[in-house]
C-alpha cells in the first residue's frame, strides 16, 4: 500500500510553541527593494500570463486556475484529460525564460485532490492510494440522496459515481461551464 512521502525537515519548536510544518528561511539576502521582496499572484484565466508583465519581479506565484481557458479560448480545462499540470509547467518555464531571477512557482489546493492536475488524478485513480482519501459513508453509497454533495456526475450518460468524497465546487464547467 502507497503511503505519503515523509516530510524531509525535521518539525520545529519556539516560544510560540511546536509546529509540524519547520520554520524554512530564505537562503538569499534581505533587501527592501519592493519588487525584489514581495510576492506576486496572477492568474489569467484566457490563456497564458505574458511572462513580460511579471518580469522584474522576485516572487510570482501562479495560481492554479491561470491558463484555465475561460469563455471560447482554448486552455486546460477544455483538454481531456485536463492537463493543469503540465500547463503550470509550461507557465513557469516561460517566465523564468524571460526573467531568470525570478523565483517562480505554482498555487496548489493542498487540502482538496484536485483532478486536474495529472498527479492527483493518477493518485485519485489508483487503488493503492486509497487510504489517502476520503469515502462517502456506506449509508451514502447505498442511497445518494442523503449526500449533501452530489455523488454522480450527471453530465455523463450514464452518470459517472465515485465512492470519493467529493464535491464540485471550482470544478471547470459543472454544471454549466465557467
Amino acid at each position: 500500500m502507497a503511503q505519503p512521502p515523509d516530510w524531509p525537515y525535521a518539525a520545529g519548536c519556539n516560544h510560540h510553541g511546536c509546529s509540524t510544518v519547520p520554520r524554512l528561511l530564505p537562503k538569499w539576502k534581505p533587501t527592501y527593494q519592493m519588487n525584489r521582496s514581495t510576492i506576486l499572484m496572477t492568474c489569467n484565466y484566457t490563456g497564458p500570463t505574458d511572462p513580460s508583465t511579471c518580469s522584474g519581479w522576485s516572487f510570482i506565484d501562479f495560481d492554479w486556475s491561470n491558463w484555465k481557458g475561460k469563455g471560447d479560448v482554448d486552455g486546460w480545462a477544455k483538454h481531456k484529460p485536463m492537463d493543469c499540470e503540465e500547463l503550470m509547467v509550461k507557465q513557469v518555464d516561460m517566465m523564468v525564460a524571460q526573467s531568470p531571477d525570478t523565483r517562480a512557482f505554482v498555487y496548489r489546493n493542498s487540502i482538496m485532490a484536485l483532478p486536474w492536475f495529472t498527479s492527483v488524478r493518477e493518485k485519485i485513480t489508483d487503488p493503492a492510494y486509497a487510504p489517502w482519501f476520503m469515502n462517502f459513508s456506506a449509508a451514502v453509497r447505498s442511497n445518494h440522496s442523503l449526500a449533501h454533495v452530489p455523488v454522480c456526475d450527471s453530465n455523463y450518460d450514464p452518470p459517472r459515481c465515485s465512492g470519493l468524497y467529493h464535491d464540485q465546487v471550482q470544478t471547470p464547467g459543472y454544471p454549466h461551464g465557467d
